[in-house]
């Protein structure tokens, strides 16, 4: 008997509505189920209340930023992959997100499928790891 293939969740957080809504649309097309935080803060209530599989974060937010959160998951009893986004980038702020343990960084804009791809590696690794 054959079982469903895992429906693999992701957290979007980013403090700008229109990347949200157009992160969820993409993600839910591409066959993701997806959550939304509006901030740093609300994305680490959003993680211990519910699973998730990914995180994916935009790096500057008002009350608690994309290394908070990255911060967070690391520490947490089930660390997920963490993917950073950001407008802001630099090769400064890249290192230090790979020094933090982030999954990815992604500057914006950046092509969808370019995301969907990481997004894929990411999944390929926690299959792996399972």
């Amino acid at each position: 008997m054959e079982t469903e293939p895992k429906t693999w969740r992701v957290l979007v957080i980013d403090d700008q509505q229109v990347v949200r809504r157009y992160l969820q649309m993409m993600l839910q097309r591409a066959g993701y189920d997806v959550l939304l935080a509006s901030d740093g803060q609300k994305g680490i209530q959003v993680l211990e209340d519910q699973g998730v599989d990914l995180v994916l974060t935009d790096l500057k937010m008002p009350i608690l930023d994309g290394y908070d959160v990255l911060r967070y998951v690391q520490q947490s009893s089930r660390p997920v992959p963490v993917i950073l986004m950001t407008a802001y980038g630099s090769p400064g702020v890249e290192a230090e997100a790979r020094r933090l343990g982030a999954w990815a960084y992604l500057s914006k804009p950046f092509e969808f499928e370019v995301l969907d791809r990481v997004l894929k590696q990411a999944v390929g690794l926690a299959v792996q790891a399972r």
